[in-house]
């Protein structure tokens, strides 16, 4: 009994030892320390030495822990860095919108009509000197060039594209506006132009070897661009040239730069008519069903017999009398919306209104 007593005492406390060894265990694994007091236990490791392992096992958590902290604080400026980019790329293309809706609102009053160079003036100077140097500069056939650019991102290609998306409702309500009374590459063409009384630089020939100049070098800037995903028009863009007064080393862009002047000086607005791409897109948006465009009124009685008024206020030659009526054609396309021929019919047969179907 007293055997059985004994060996029973030694099983209960080898028990209690067990247990209180093995919830001594638990806990030092949980330990973060667990690893060097097993080093320690193998090696023999002095209580500095485990001081010193402890302390850069702390640096290396806290060197990890920084880490972390500037990889989300980076993330956090890169987050605010692309706002006020986007901001500022926006800048311009907003202004384009509240200029170009109060340009149509200008053309349909006969008084602010008369204002028009005023208006472009300023635009010159506003998109013009000043945005090129104030950035992004908003070049129409930079940012034509942008739609066949795509780098990936959703966001950079319609913030990149945003003047032409803002462009093409505008004018489908207010008209082709922009050309006439925005556009400050127009707006330089037209006052750099001087009266030319060259016949031949005036006749249908010309005109014709424009036109198809321009749908040559429009198709040559879409493939380009495509190809090389750049915006290469801006490598050899005269405009920038003018506008910033830098002519960098670059032949090419000074032969242009001198060209655009001097063409200027001879042709209403030469660039529009054999270069830029964004008349022909606009020319189209003003193609679609109840689109507003210049048109001629359907009231005969407003029709006046061998009248040429309009046609001779227009200085794009964009309307052209119909063989054998009184009636006129109007180019879509070489129109610019300037409200000259608004104000010079005699009987206000003509004016700025919604197409109601498309043009044969």
């Amino acid at each position: 009994m007293k055997y059985f007593s004994y060996k029973f005492c030694v099983i209960v406390i080898l028990l209690i030892s067990s247990f209180f060894a093995f919830n001594l265990f638990a806990q030092c694994e949980n330990c973060p320390y667990h690893e060097n007091c097993t080093v320690v236990a193998k090696t023999n490791i002095s209580k500095d030495k485990l001081k010193d392992i402890n302390n850069s096992k702390h640096l290396r958590l806290n060197a990890a822990r920084n880490v972390k902290k500037d990889k989300e604080i980076s993330k956090e400026r890169k987050k605010v860095a692309a706002t006020v980019d986007v901001k500022r790329r926006m800048k311009f293309p907003i202004y384009a919108l509240i200029f170009t809706v109060l340009a149509g609102i200008f053309v349909r009053n006969k008084i602010l009509r008369n204002y028009r160079k005023v208006f472009l003036f300023f635009t010159l100077i506003f998109f013009g000197f000043h945005g090129y140097y104030a950035g992004p500069c908003l070049c129409p056939v930079g940012n034509f060039q942008q739609l066949v650019i795509f780098d990936g991102n959703i966001i950079n290609y319609f913030v990149s594209i945003a003047s032409l998306l803002i462009l093409l409702p505008i004018t489908y309500f207010f008209g082709k506006v922009w050309c006439g009374w925005v556009c400050h590459l127009g707006g330089l063409q037209e006052f750099l132009y001087a009266n030319n009384k060259i016949k031949v630089l005036k006749s249908e020939e010309a005109q014709k070897v424009m036109k198809i100049m321009r749908i040559i070098l429009v198709a040559v800037i879409i493939i380009h661009a495509a190809f090389h995903q750049a915006r290469t028009f801006c490598h050899i863009d005269p405009f920038k040239a003018i506008f910033t007064l830098s002519f960098v080393d670059r032949p090419l862009m000074i032969v242009l730069c001198i060209l655009t002047i001097v063409l200027s000086l001879l042709i209403y607005r030469p660039f529009c008519r054999a270069v830029c791409p964004i008349g022909l897109m606009l020319g189209l948006v003003s193609k679609i069903p109840h689109a507003h465009k210049i048109i001629y009124s359907t009231d005969e009685t407003k029709h006046i017999s061998n009248c040429k008024a309009c046609v001779n206020a227009c200085g794009m030659q964009a309307i052209s009398n119909l063989e054998n009526s009184n009636n006129k054609k109007i180019n879509d396309f070489d129109c610019i919306a300037c409200g000259n021929c608004l104000s010079k019919c005699p009987a206000n047969g003509i004016g700025l209104k919604t197409n109601k179907k498309t043009d044969d």
